[in-house]
């Protein structure tokens, strides 16, 4: 099993999410004011982004067609939820649009904070493994995933200098957080959480998920902190 496991972290390291046709493409609205949403269709296959939110197979069951919602609720929380029954015009209008929203192949960005320009310092934490072989946490420890060096920040804040990888897509889940989908395969599934602490702090969080056919399923996090240590 560890040269399976092995062989399947080399895989992540490679940061590729497979092609998707425009059938595939999950359509997101965001509705976090009272003027209506905006529309923007995701990188992502329903199988995949119900993974990557943590939907339980929810939204995989919904089918083609149906909408991810990111809104603010009555306490004040983002939160998100599969629209299984209103057309896009009704889920606007709910919120205070007119008509069907536009739609668009680029995410927006909420954050609230724009990092500052600077040398930036980007250090990995301990993995921490759970029903994984041995020697699985020190693959993962060696894996590069961003490097340290002066950054000059694109504004708004794009969350792909976190991880400049042309095939990770990042999707904002809220103001200053994100994820992103690193491989989707029937042996692994690797997402990258990221937040934006401050101006001169930000923090990411590795996961990955190995099912091996009667084997238990290997689970390994990584933390990922990014600093800045100076102009």
């Amino acid at each position: 099993m560890k040269k399976i496991i092995a062989a399947v972290l080399w895989a992540a390291g490679s940061l590729a999410v497979s092609a998707q046709g425009p059938d595939d493409k999950v359509p997101i609205l965001y509705c976090y004011g009272e003027d209506g949403c905006g529309g923007y269709w995701s990188p992502f296959t329903y199988p995949q982004l119900d993974w990557l939110l943590g939907m339980l197979g929810v939204l995989e069951e919904a089918g083609p067609g149906r909408p991810v919602v990111f809104l603010k609720n009555r306490s004040d929380e983002f939160t998100h939820y599969v629209d299984l029954r209103r057309s896009f015009t009704e889920i606007n209008e709910l919120f205070g649009g007119k008509g069907e929203p536009a739609f668009s192949s680029s995410f927006p960005d909420f954050a609230p904070i724009q990092p500052k320009d600077g040398s930036w310092t980007v250090t990995t934490g301990n993995p921490a493994t759970e029903d994984c072989p041995p020697g699985v946490a020190e693959q993962v420890a060696a894996m590069n995933l961003a490097e340290s060096g002066t950054v000059t920040f694109t504004e708004p804040f794009s969350a792909a200098q976190a991880l400049p990888y042309p095939d990770v897509h990042f999707i904002p889940t809220q103001p200053g957080h994100y994820k992103a989908l690193l491989i989707s395969s029937e042996l692994m599934s690797g997402r990258y959480d990221f937040s934006i602490e401050s101006e001169e702090a930000m923090n990411g969080t590795l996961t990955n998920v190995v099912t091996i056919p009667g084997q238990t399923t290997c689970v390994v996090t990584m933390p990922v902190s990014y600093r800045r240590a100076g102009d």
